[in-house]
Formats: C-alpha cells, structure tokens, sequence
C-alpha cells in the first residue's frame, strides 16, 4: 500500500539532507549567528548593569545645545554638573556614558524642558569610578540589545534546525528515527521559528505602526506656523548594508511668545537609499528659507516641515504578513499536535468497542458552522482594521482632487483582499442558516461484518435542498520528513454512497443501515502512517452555499471469540 511506499521515501529524503557536510554547514551556520545572539545580550547586560548606578544630588551649572551642521551628530548637550560622592566632590560633562549627542533635535528637547523646569538634579554615579556620572541612563541599549539578541536567535534556530535534520539523516543510515522523535524535535524548532515571526511582527505593529499612525491623526490639528530655514543639507549614513540618505532641515520658529527649533521633515524619519530625492527636498529649504511648518499645540517641541504620510504608509503594512504565518504556523503547529492525542489502534480496539458499542453518538454541524463564522470574522475584522487607515488616507487625497496613485496603486491589493475577506464572512453566515442535517449513529462505532444503523434527521430547510448525499468515506494517510517538515499525503480507499435523495421527506428524515466487509481496513492510528473513516454530508443549493459536512468516525476491526 501507499504507506509503505511513503514510509521508504522519508527515508530515502532524509539520507540525502543527512551527511557531514549538512552538519558542519549547520554548526558554522550556529555558531556565526549565536555572535549576534552574544552582542545582544551583552549590550542589554551593560544597559542593565549601569541602570544600577546609584543616584546623588547634583548641581548643574551649564546647559546648553550645540548645533553644528558638520559635526557628528549635529545636535549635543553641553553641560557641566558638581556631585558629591563620600564625602569628596567631583565634576562631570556627560549626560550619556557613551552617546555624544543626537542626528535629530527633537529627541534632546525633553532633556532641555526638564531643564528649563530645573529637574536636573540628580545624577548617575559609577560605583566603580566615582568620577564617573552621568545625567541619564542609555535604556535605549537594553532595548536595541534584546532586539538584536532576538534577530541573531532567528538565525541560530535556522542553524538549529540544520543540524537536527543532517543528524537524523546520518542517523537513519544505520536506524531510522521514531516518528515521535522527530515530530518533538519538528516541534521544538518550529514553536520558536513561528513564534519569532509571531512577535517580531507584533513588535513592529504596536511600537512602530499603532504610534505612527497616532501621530499622524494627530498631526491634523497641529497649527501652521511661520518657520525659518538655520540649515539644510543631505546626511549620509554608512554602515556594512551600504549607504543610505536623510534630509536634514534645521528650522526656527516661535509659538506663543516662545522660540523653538526643530529638524523634523516628515512622520517617518529615518533615512533610505536613493540620494536624489533628498537633495530636491533639501534644495527646496535653502538658508534663511521662510516657510509654513506645523506645530502641536500640547507640545511645542514638536513641529513639522510634511504631515502627510504619503508612500511611506505602505511600509506600515509590513508587519501584515509577518503576524500572518506566526500565529498561522503556531496554531497549526498545535491543533496537528492536538489531533493526534485522540487515536484508535489494534491494541485499544477491543477495549473501545466494550465501552462504546452499546452506545450512540450523534454530529451535528452547528458548533463547527459558528466556529468559521467566528474564524472568518477574526480575520476579515484585524485586516480591514489596519487596511482601512491607509484607505481613509487614500480616499482623502482623491476628495481633495490631489490622487496619491501610488499609494492608490499598492493600496488595491491590499483593499481586495479585505473584500474578498468581508464576502467570506457573510458566505459563511448564509451557509451557517443552511439545512442542517442532524446525524446519529448507532452504535457510536461501526465493527466490521456488524450492522451498524444511520439515522438522520433535518428539521428545517430540507425543501431548498435540490439534491442530498451521505457518503462513507475511507481515507488512508501517511506521514514522512521532508527535511524539518513533516509532509502529510492522503488518499481515499474507500467511497460509497449510502444514500442519494431529492425528495424534501426523505431529506427531512430517513435511516439506512451500514455493514462493511470483515476484509476492510478498520481505523488505525501508528507513528507514521493512519486509515481514518468520514460520514460525510453534500446537499445542493440552488443561488445559496452547498451543505458541506464532514465528521469522523471510528470503524472497529470484527469481534474476536472470547479466550
């Protein structure tokens, strides 16, 4: 039969992934990656360890903000603090341990209101070397440190992963692997590559997107206010990925009776490839430039040349996918887990039918019909969700006769899909209110070479339904590796029709009894390979979704004489 023929290929494909080389690519591939992994924890170790600083009082006797259009980074605080430590005083002109300063202004504007209010009294002293002290702790380092620990471990469980499928390919050169084994080993890595991506997405959508989006909406109601150009230049950024390129437009502007500046463009931020786009905008804002920014009114720091998000809202749609085939790969991961504790073999098959046989069970398709209604909705509503806040700003530039088209462009995908979503939530509402026959098998189990009876029973609807069938379905199924994956195939034995009707009375109500031959395959569930048996439901619908039901069954192998 098809499982052995299954069970021989597994082995066959997990030669061929097994060998030296696969492991000593999988270690080199581990071992390189854990490098991130260390880096990371250890930048969020020393973040964490110098949070620890013991605080003093301090008195500030300078502050101030040197702005330099050369210098790197352009923006740093200038101050010089006393402090006392045992007793013996020092001095000191950090305000970070390491950090020199900031490329974008507005991030030292809540180091320079919390000095305008004179709360820089307290600083950060080194245990180790008192004369060391700081004004603030870099949190930002734990964060950074974790986030890269966590892209580094992306990568080491890829390594991982490897490595477990080359061993088990050397290893089944001599014997092959219990399919427990490695189904625990697939799970062991796939939990984590899915959950990765899971949070990895989650990350992006909450810090990064949701607070995006809110300063954009809020950005509505900021007020235009006159601004002046101090400088505008192109910044470049170089690292091992290459260069990228940011316009840096440094402005002055005054809101009720006070001067502020600020260098924020646009929402975004950041900087990316692509130099030319940046030197036009720049060559827009030349020195001594008067223009139109925008200032929010709660906060006076913040100000803005752009307050529309234009292309840069398609990159918002980013985490999308990556939430997608987390929580898609985890829930499958653990429903497959879960199908497989409920099980019927050779060796149980005798105590089932004791405790079964004088039984009936009955399958209804109400729970399972609410269940994708529910599903269908979950989905439809948290993609439309977001989707709908890149339409809202689409939809705006065309009310206003300025069509962005290439947000329009990206966006109708996007919008499809989201359609496509809501007509599958209310498809799955009309078949919800579709005829549902209820079944009931006596006894709760068919033995082979035993009649068994099926009774059915349709109590609403059964007049719409054109055409009914109940089919006995066999179904054999085998699984085998294919590298990290286990690969399900499935083929159909054993089909017959039990009964096939278009009158709306027998649809309503009927019964037939079912014996199957004492040669047939009984259901069985081993490590690698399962027969499983289906009642399955088709009713035809004229301009409505078709009655389509499925439910499982155990069939027992024939009574064997009593010893």
């Amino acid at each position: 039969m098809g499982i052995f023929k299954n069970y021989h290929n597994s082995s066959r494909d997990q030669k061929q992934l097994g060998g030296c080389g696969g492991v000593a690519f999988g270690l080199f591939w581990t071992a390189f990656s854990s490098i991130f992994v260390i880096v990371g924890l250890y930048a969020s170790f020393s973040g964490v360890k110098q949070s620890q600083w013991p605080t003093a009082e301090c008195a500030l006797q300078e502050f101030s903000i040197d702005a330099k259009r050369n210098a790197d980074p352009p923006f740093q605080p200038k101050v010089h603090f006393t402090y006392q430590w045992n007793g013996q005083e020092y001095s000191s002109s950090k305000v970070w341990a390491d950090k020199q300063g900031e490329d974008d202004y507005q991030d030292l504007t809540d180091l320079l209101e919390a000095h305008r209010n004179e709360e820089l009294t307290t600083c950060f002293v080194n245990p180790d070397n008192p004369s060391e002290a700081v004004l603030l702790h870099e949190e930002e380092s734990i964060w950074f440190g974790i986030a890269f620990a966590l892209f580094g471990l992306f990568f080491v469980l890829i390594g991982v992963g490897i490595l477990v499928t080359s061993l088990r390919g050397s290893k089944s050169k001599k014997q092959a692997l219990s399919s427990k084994k490695n189904e625990e080993a697939g799970k062991a890595i796939l939990i984590p590559f899915f959950g990765i991506f899971a949070l990895a997405g989650l990350a992006v959508l909450i810090f990064f997107v949701l607070p995006m989006w809110q300063k954009y909406l809020s950005a509505k109601s900021w007020e235009p206010t006159s601004a002046t150009v101090i400088w505008s230049t192109v910044r470049s950024h170089s690292d091992s990925d290459g260069t990228t390129y940011s316009p840096d437009i440094f402005y002055r502007y005054q809101y009720n009776g006070h001067t502020y500046q600020s260098n924020s463009v646009g929402l975004m931020g950041g900087s990316s490839s692509g130099r030319d786009s940046k030197q036009e905008l720049v060559n827009a804002y030349p020195r001594k430039h008067e223009f139109t920014c925008f200032v929010n009114p709660n906060n006076p720091y913040q100000a803005l040349i752009q307050r529309d998000i234009g292309w840069w809202a398609a990159f918002t749609l980013f985490p999308l996918p990556f939430i997608a085939v987390g929580f898609g790969g985890l829930i499958y991961t653990f429903k497959k887990q879960k199908s497989k504790k409920t099980k019927v073999s050779h060796a149980n098959a005798k105590h089932f039918h004791q405790t079964t046989s004088a039984h009936s069970q009955e399958f209804r398709p109400t729970k399972k019909r609410l269940g994708w209604i529910l599903g269908a909705f979950l989905i439809a509503a948290f993609w439309n969700g977001i989707v709908s806040v890149f339409f809202l700003d689409v939809w705006n530039t065309w009310q206003k006769g300025d069509p962005d088209w290439f947000l329009t462009l990206f966006l109708t995908p996007f919008v499809l899909v989201g359609l496509g979503m809501i007509l599958h939530f209310f498809y799955r509402i009309m078949a919800a209110c579709n005829a549902a026959p209820t079944l009931t098998l006596k006894p709760a189990s068919i033995t082979l070479d035993t009649p068994a009876r099926l009774y059915w029973k349709t109590l609403r609807g059964e007049h719409k339904v054109a055409q009914f069938q109940i089919y006995l379905i066999g179904e054999e199924e085998a699984r085998y590796q294919r590298g990290t994956n286990t690969v399900t195939d499935t083929s159909i034995f054993h089909e017959s029709l039990l009964t096939e009707t278009s009158d709306p009375r027998k649809i309503r109500r009927g019964e037939i009894e079912i014996i199957l031959p004492q040669d047939t395959m009984p259901s069985w569930e081993g490590s690698n390979n399962a027969i499983k048996w289906y009642l399955r439901v088709r009713g035809d619908i004229k301009l409505w979704p078709d009655i389509k039901d499925d439910y499982l069954i155990t069939v027992l192998p024939p009574h064997t004489p009593e010893s």
